[in-house]
């Protein structure tokens, strides 16, 4: 059972590093994106205590078929995200 300091640490990273979207991210489970919060809070969370929060925050989350991890409904902004949010300036504008 999810304990509350883990929900909440989960709801701040999810406040702080997403945004709800229309699509699913794709790129990592729950379960990746809780580890982010692992590594964001340097405690430990549990994927049931991320999911958890992500639905008390209205986020859509779709599980997998075979296990207890599952996409979400997100935009993320995190560093190792920053890539995407690039647009390109300059003279070229590639």
């Amino acid at each position: 059972m999810p304990t509350t300091s883990e929900i909440k640490l989960c709801e701040d990273w999810l406040q702080k590093f997403a945004k709800k979207s229309y699509k699913i991210f794709e790129y990592k489970s729950s379960y990746t994106l809780k580890e982010y919060v692992e590594e964001w809070s340097g405690e430990y969370v549990s994927n049931g205590a991320f999911i958890y929060a992500a639905h008390s925050l209205g986020i859509k989350v779709i599980a997998f078929e075979d296990g207890p991890n599952g996409h979400l409904f997100i935009d993320l902004h995190t560093d190792d995200e920053a890539w995407k949010h690039v647009r390109p300036t300059g003279f070229s504008k590639w």
